[in-house]
């Protein structure tokens, strides 16, 4: 393992592909198989711990999106004056 570190590591590059934003559920989910996962050896809790860092970003970005929507509308009923 010291010798596949030296030279960069034994993990395979992984080809990405970009897709759209997971669903609550579906990150609920994915959360659900990654302790399930830890809980039988299955899963480093060093890549559990990651897993959960980018789903936590994830939920961020996607709170950012929210407020950014509903921002959007309030500046559009004040632009117009319109007070429905």
């Amino acid at each position: 393992m010291l010798e596949a570190s030296r030279r960069g590591g034994a993990r395979r590059a992984l080809q990405l592909v970009v897709d759209e934003p997971m669903e609550t559920g579906q990150g609920r989910g994915l959360l659900v198989a990654v302790i399930a996962g830890v809980l039988a050896g299955a899963i480093d809790p060093n890549t559990a711990r990651a897993i959960g860092y980018l789903l936590q970003i994830d939920r961020q970005l996607a709170e950012s999106d929210e407020l950014a929507r509903r921002l959007d509308a309030v500046e559009l009923v004040v632009v117009k004056g319109d007070l429905e």
